[in-house]
């Protein structure tokens, strides 16, 4: 059986077998289609189109009920559609448009990670060259036991990392690092001139084992199910930060071998499956990861090509479910050094940290991707078109990323419909629909009642399902939010600090509307967008940083919350609205 397979940026074809499903098909082909549940049939996301000669499977009753009237214009669940003879299938790609980076463009009063210093070689007396050079610089407690040289002539340039001589070279290149941050559904990362503290360039995409599940569970499964399902894991994190790294390089219009050193952050799943460690254990109770501690590898062992002596450093975690994100959260933010504030990360975990002067009270809730699109019929990262922002006046108004056609609805947009659902009454305090009679006109033509859906724009739709997925996620970081005010706060909050990768669109007022956070709650809140990244950042162009993240895992104290009652108690109660 041949199937051609082709998107808006490349084409594949290949012979497969009889009842190969169409999924199977277009990955094995190269492509990556978004599928949530990695084919099980629940998403929806994987739509392609087919064309009208193609010999397939006829359409499902699943298929049908998830994609309606599409059935008929030649579109297809690729997961639950199997190939019975030759085909030509469509693939629809996704314009990544707004994930969150880093503003600034430069950092002032540097003293980096790596730093880098021009010398003379000094003419030996009866010592070694390196001997002579390291006493003429005078420096203490260095230590030269692996080192990289290459050099012939006697002006060289010298790279240290904090208390180690890394190389002598005579090779005139910049010094530059990358911060990453490993995200469940986003990866980001930034070029920086480690000599300077300028941003060079920024790069972003959507993590590739998002195939494999949108959240952390699943890609532990995966891990378990399949033979070589760490492995393949492994591999795809590898290569995606390889690919982001090469981007990097090309849009500042530098060479990867001035690439000196990487920083990265993620939550503790994802550090495990970028290092290839084992993470069976972080799903089952008491929920222990195999390390939490910082990890240093060589670049070459992760197969990333930078320069030959260049370090990853994945900064510590706290808990199975407080990673290093938060940890770099923390330190972007300078919550060690304040009190009676929140850092609340608005992500696939939910991690929530209070400041209480002398202790980081931390606590992780099972939020699910749903603020990050994921679990959402026309849910989707921050891609091109995505609706970000809903309000009514005498109609309904979009914003989208992009100022595109609409196509799908991003995390931002997610809490803005329900915002605006809550007050226009357009649902009740349960988070049904309520009786449509009661609203405004010009929203009544919007509902399908046989389908219990609002119809936000063409093809873009909210179903009372991913209503309830909003609650669920809302109802998981609300409850956290409670447990860690009324358990642990003594005084006043003074603020809460918004993080998430997907942008700056959230409106703070909807927080509270939606019930995210106490509407009775009266403190500044400040949307903080991508502190992980940001953390990273800070980490190769400030040295303190090393003892920083020391002192915030010593000052951090873990919470579960699901071996507290009143945490069940609350959850069901701030389902409602």
């Amino acid at each position: 059986m041949r199937v051609f397979a082709y998107s808006h940026e490349r084409e594949a074809e290949g012979e497969f077998s009889q009842g190969d499903t169409l999924l199977s098909v277009i990955r094995r082909l190269g492509f990556d289609p978004e599928a949530s549940c990695n084919g099980r049939g629940k998403c929806g996301k994987c739509r392609v189109e087919v064309s009208p000669d193609s010999r397939l499977s006829p359409p499902s009753d699943l298929e049908r009920k998830l994609l309606g009237e599409f059935v008929d214009r030649g579109v297809r669940l690729a997961c639950q559609t199997r190939i019975l003879g030759d085909c030509r299938v469509y693939i629809k790609g996704q314009v990544y448009g707004r994930i969150e980076t880093v503003d600034r463009r430069e950092f002032g009063n540097i003293f980096p990670y790596i730093r880098k210093e021009r010398s003379s070689l000094a003419a030996s007396q009866g010592v070694d060259i390196l001997s002579a050079t390291i006493g003429e610089i005078s420096r203490d407690h260095i230590d030269t036991t692996h080192y990289f040289a290459d050099f012939s002539g006697r002006d060289v340039f010298l790279y240290f990392r904090p208390g180690k001589l890394v190389a002598i070279t005579d090779r005139k290149a910049s010094n530059l690092g990358v911060s990453i941050d490993i995200g469940t559904t986003t990866i980001a990362s930034v070029l920086v001139d480690l000599d300077s503290g300028q941003v060079l360039a920024r790069e972003s995409m959507m993590n590739p084992q998002r195939r494999f599940g949108h959240d952390v569970i699943s890609r532990i499964t995966h891990t378990v199910t399949e033979e070589n399902g760490l492995k393949q894991l492994t591999g795809l994190i590898r290569n995606a930060i390889a690919g982001l790294v090469k981007s990097l390089a090309s849009a500042a219009g530098v060479d990867r071998e001035e690439i000196n050193q990487l920083v990265i952050a993620g939550n503790t799943t994802m550090n495990h499956l970028l290092l290839g460690l084992p993470v069976r254990s972080i799903a089952i109770a008491p929920f222990l990861p195999f390390c939490v501690d910082k990890q240093r590898r060589t670049s070459r062992e992760l197969g990333i090509e930078l320069s030959p002596f260049a370090e990853v450093l994945v900064l510590p975690s706290i808990s199975g479910y407080i990673g290093s994100d938060i940890v770099a959260g923390i330190l972007a933010t300078d919550l060690l050094d304040r009190e009676d504030e929140l850092l609340i990360d608005l992500g696939t975990n939910g991690e929530i940290v209070l400041s209480t002067g002398r202790k980081l009270i931390c606590c992780s809730t099972a939020a699910g991707p749903a603020f990050e699109g994921g679990n959402i019929s026309c849910g989707s990262g921050s891609i091109k078109g995505a609706i970000e922002r809903v309000s009514f006046s005498n109609g309904l108004s979009l914003e989208t990323i992009g100022s595109s056609t609409p196509k799908s609805i991003c995390g931002s947009g997610l809490i803005s419909i329900v915002a605006t659902f809550l007050k226009e009454r357009i649902i009740d305090t349960s988070g049904k629909f309520s009786d449509p009679s009661l609203w405004p006109k010009e929203l009544k033509s919007h509902f399908k009642s046989d389908a219990n859906a609002f119809t936000i724009a063409e093809g873009v739709q909210i179903t009372l399902k991913d209503l309830r997925q909003f609650q669920l996620a809302k109802a998981a970081v609300r409850t956290g939010v409670e447990v860690l005010l009324q358990k642990y706060r003594e005084r006043s909050l003074k603020r809460v600090n918004i993080a998430g990768g997907f942008g700056r669109g959230i409106e703070v007022e909807d927080l509270f509307t939606t019930g995210i956070l106490p509407p009775s709650l009266e403190t500044e809140v400040s949307i903080v967008g991508n502190t992980s990244l940001e953390g990273c950042l800070r980490f190769l162009l400030y040295r303190n940083s090393i003892d920083r993240v020391d002192e915030i895992i010593d000052r951090s104290q873990y919470i579960e919350l699901s071996n507290l009652e009143e945490f069940r108690n609350m959850y069901v109660e701030f389902m409602k609205y």
